[in-house]
């Protein structure tokens, strides 16, 4: 089986997250980013809250989950940005692109 890690970053704006993307595709340490606008209900300090956000999906080989992970948790504009991953399986040409393209990743 052919499995990628896949990560769900939401952003507080287009912007923040294109950034994000961009910088992380830049470093070859995604090979694909989405940004899905989204609108997210949610409990923060004892209170109903509901914001635009806008979700970053990511898409890298899975010896980078951790990298990715601490890199997001540096340069998020959030204080507690959620970053969730897991597992996903692909097929075989999708598989081998992901893992071309985050093979030359820079330092």
């Amino acid at each position: 089986m052919n499995k990628i890690c896949f990560t769900y970053v939401p952003f507080p704006s287009q912007e923040a997250a294109a950034q994000l993307v961009k910088a992380l595709l830049d470093m070859h340490l995604i090979a694909c980013g989405n940004i899905i606008p989204s609108r997210s209900h949610y409990s923060w300090e004892n209170a109903c809250q509901e914001e635009d956000e806008f979700i970053a999906m990511l898409k890298t080989s899975t010896r980078y989950s951790e990298k990715l992970m601490t890199f997001i948790e540096q340069n998020h504009p959030y204080d507690l940005p959620a970053i969730l991953q897991w597992e996903a399986v692909v097929n075989e040409n999708y598989y081998v692109w992901i893992e071309a393209e985050t093979a030359i990743h820079r330092q």
